[in-house]
């Protein structure tokens, strides 16, 4: 299993996309629905828990940031809109910029 397919599957277990279904009986859209329900399960609070804990998320962290200090480009997509949705390639993001400052 790949970083991104156990990062995936322990996003989904842990509630995120289920999570969604309340707020959207509550009228909320479906980003907003997403968005709040990021929130209700304190998402990035424990993704950057994983990416900084668990062993095969920092070797895959490690190699990153060694890529870019090498002066590669890397590009990180999603499927979601990330104008209106929360992601976790955005935070993937956040952390290798904090990882790579001096």
């Amino acid at each position: 299993m790949t970083i991104y397919q156990t990062i995936i599957r322990r996003a989904r277990s842990g509630g995120l996309a289920s999570a969604a279904g309340p707020f959207k009986m509550q009228g909320l859209c479906d980003e907003g629905a997403h968005n709040a329900a990021w929130d209700d399960v304190e998402f990035e609070t424990r993704y950057r828990s994983h990416l900084a804990d668990d062993a095969d998320a920092q070797q895959a962290m490690d190699e990153l940031t060694d890529r870019l200090r090498g002066g590669e480009q890397l590009a990180l997509v999603c499927f979601e809109n990330t104008n209106q949705k929360r992601c976790h390639r955005t935070l993937l993001r956040a952390v290798l910029i904090e990882q790579l400052e001096p």
